[in-house]
């Protein structure tokens, strides 16, 4: 339920209004938008901006023009920046919700049948966002043959992958805990401070853009304690509605359930196979699944492996579908155990028709040899978390691209609130948005992979 403002603001925007009709959608529009804010800190401060089209293009500096000193009658020294562009393409993103007329009357004495649905509507979508602002994966990488599917777009951390292709590397933004050992580590504020190096701290442009650190509740009390082991207070800072939120070196830490894995593996019951045709050497091969649910990318399936040869050149893995899977990262080794495992592969969990609508779930991945290189990143595993540094800098860092919709509502509405006609006696609404994300300068955040609370 609207907790944060109730629901007296939504019930009043439903009324009737002194003429005896609804009031239009661009009176509940606001509230909803402030909801969906109070829901995810992290949509709040992602800034929008609009869209060029369906196609997004989104220009990338690769060199600038220097100055140096010269005599007073010299020539011009002539230098200029050089540019590539980098293409996003925006996606619908939508959810729908009805009632019956006689659950609205019904229901009205105790509870507001709409309001709730549109409530949970929100909520739904405010899950959706900030799940694909993070982990969303498309089929647009230019350095990396992911699979992914082709109705998300890509998030931070593919756009993390287009910029870091070796992520070993001193440089890399995309840091393990335990430099890629067999298994995580225990976080530590040197850690964190890696990440802050290897953006903030290393390039000018990127010193005054605003940042966050994402991370989980439990991660947050962890580096809450070590912070105040060597100061007397864990500095805070107030942003607009009264959240307040914990800093490190400056920067505000945003909670979010998008960090750390469930309990439990997913997916179950994966096996590995050959199956004839495909392109890969005869050896025996090293397999990892991970579903990526709403929450992020959860621990990994128990290790399996196949052995090729001869006609029998392709490895087919199955599993249960997890229903909750977004996407499913592959990771694989010709040698047994996480720190010989790359990631492989990130492919779409759901599959769909024709129109786009979800028609079942996908349960198998055939390696058949046609991605040949593995990315230097490992599975997680029990008590292994992720921590992002977020730039929200629209020049280089994170933002929105907005496609306004035909109505002509302004840029700052990334939601958007409709009533759908029926012939039917129901009250039927939609909520929609047409965005993506846009990440200039993927070295401009970072991510520390197999970090561990406690």
């Amino acid at each position: 339920m609207l907790t944060k403002f109730g629901q007296t603001e939504l019930r009043k925007a439903l009324a009737t209004s002194g003429s005896g009709q609804y009031l239009v959608a661009e009176d509940l529009e606001p509230l909803i938008r402030d909801y969906l804010w109070y829901l995810s800190p992290l949509t709040e401060r992602v800034p929008l901006v609009r869209a060029d089209g369906h196609i997004h293009m989104v220009d990338r500096r690769t060199a600038v023009n220097r100055a140096w000193f010269e005599g007073e009658s010299s020539d011009p020294s002539y230098s200029q920046s050089t540019y590539d562009r980098r293409q996003v393409e925006v996606k619908i993103l939508r959810v729908s919700g009805k009632v019956t007329d006689f659950q609205q009357s019904a229901s009205r004495s105790f509870v507001d049948a709409l309001a709730e649905e549109i409530d949970a509507a929100t909520g739904a979508f405010a899950d959706v966002i900030e799940y694909a602002t993070i982990w969303g994966m498309s089929d647009d990488l230019s350095n990396h043959s992911f699979t992914g599917d082709p109705y998300q777009y890509t998030g931070l951390y593919g756009w993390l992958m287009e910029d870091n292709t070796d992520p070993t590397a001193a440089s890399s933004t995309i840091y393990d805990a335990n430099d890629n050992g067999a298994a995580g580590a225990t976080v530590t504020l040197s850690m964190l401070d890696q990440l802050y190096a290897r953006t903030v701290g290393k390039y000018r442009n990127f010193m005054r853009d605003p940042y966050v650190w994402l991370m989980s509740q439990a991660m947050i009390d962890k580096v809450s304690g070590l912070q105040t082991r060597i100061q007397r207070e864990v500095p805070q800072v107030e942003f607009e509605g009264g959240m307040v939120m914990t800093t490190y070196k400056g920067i505000p830490i945003i909670p979010s359930q998008f960090c750390a894995p469930g309990s439990s593996a997913s997916p179950t019951g994966v096996s590995a196979s050959t199956v004839s045709g495909g392109s890969l050497d005869d050896d025996t091969y090293y397999y990892r699944v991970a579903a990526i649910t709403l929450y992020g990318e959860q621990i990994a399936s128990t290790e399996v492996s196949a052995t090729t040869s001869g006609t029998h050149n392709t490895v087919r893995l199955t599993w249960t579908a997890d229903s909750n899977a977004k996407l499913y990262a592959i990771y694989k080794g010709t040698a047994t155990g996480d720190n010989n495992l790359g990631l492989l592969d990130i492919i779409a969990a759901k599959s769909y028709d024709s129109d786009g609508k979800v028609t079942g779930n996908v349960t198998s991945y055939d390696d058949d040899g046609s991605i040949t290189s593995t990315l230097t990143i490992q599975p997680l595993d029990s008590g292994e978390e992720v921590v992002y540094l977020v730039n929200l800098g629209t020049k280089y860092g994170l933002s929105r691209p907005v496609l306004i919709p035909t109505k002509g509502d302004p840029v700052d509405n990334l939601l958007h609130y409709e009533e759908i006609p029926v012939a039917t006696d129901e009250h039927a609404f939609r909520l929609k948005s047409y965005h993506t994300v846009q990440v200039p300068r993927g070295e401009s955040c970072a991510v520390l992979r197999r970090a561990k609370a406690s």
